[in-house]
């Protein structure tokens, strides 16, 4: 029992909480601000991707910590758990009361949106639906099927060739839409592997702070250089085909 204790509890990162209200800032900028100055910047889609990288920070954090302290179904067991409980009930609520008032499609799609498919959606229709917004939550929840086996089931040494693989697959995955791909394939896991700072846990020493915050922002930078220079253009030159004459405005992003 006391290992199990132990496997349960996290430090504290302070510092994480300060990412977090900048990255909760930058998604209410993205949503109430009509400067386009601003939205141009796309402080909601910087703010979705730093909670992507502290949710993989995170869930790498639990999971190591409780590999080896039980059975890997019993963790499972306990680490899915955990993870429905603290988002399905808001979650089921927004979509029954969704349904029940006939918003956002919800009524066809509530079963898409359920099983936690939003962004496949997106990515299947070329086009933000009434509830895309859950796609950030539908990414969270296929990151947690993949990563428990990634870290409890796979060799210890095998974790870091993992990482690298998702570092360099990523930007690769992103990549398809130079070759006509639609943009909107940056919704799926595959374009969000680089955001698994997962890495920084296969280092100990008094510098794994500084190598936390530095893969943090690496992990961001590459993301963020992937939109500007790549997707952000092609967006804006389809929509400009689209409609005969350049954009004044660019296609906004769902946060």
């Amino acid at each position: 029992m006391p290992e199990m204790a132990a496997a349960r509890s996290l430090p504290y990162y302070p510092r994480l909480d300060g990412l977090r209200a900048v990255a909760v800032l930058g998604v209410f900028a993205e949503h109430f601000t009509y400067s386009e100055l601003i939205r141009g910047w796309s402080p909601g889609m910087i703010g979705v991707r730093t909670f992507f990288v502290l949710s993989g920070f995170l869930i790498t954090s639990i999971l190591l910590q409780q590999r080896g302290t039980a059975s890997a179904g019993d963790l499972a067991g306990r680490f899915f758990l955990r993870r429905f409980l603290r988002l399905a009930p808001p979650f089921y609520l927004a979509i029954v009361l969704a349904a029940a008032l006939g918003i956002s499609g919800m009524r066809s799609d509530w079963w898409v949106h359920g099983l936690y498919l939003s962004n496949i959606q997106i990515a299947i229709q070329q086009q933000w639906s009434g509830a895309g917004h859950f796609w950030t939550l539908a990414v969270e929840e296929q990151f947690y099927l993949l990563w428990f086996p990634a870290v409890i089931l796979a060799p210890r040494r095998w974790l870091l060739p993992i990482c690298l693989a998702c570092l360099i697959a990523a930007p690769l995955f992103r990549s398809l839409i130079l070759l006509d791909a639609s943009p909107f394939i940056d919704v799926l896991l595959p374009a969000l592997y680089e955001h698994v700072p997962a890495i920084l846990h296969l280092t100990e020493g008094p510098l794994k702070l500084v190598r936390s915050l530095l893969w943090v922002l690496i992990s961001l930078a590459l993301a963020e250089l992937s939109w500007r220079l790549v997707e952000r253009p092609l967006m804006r030159r389809r929509r400009d085909a689209a409609e005969g004459g350049p954009s004044a405005l660019l296609p906004q992003r769902s946060a």
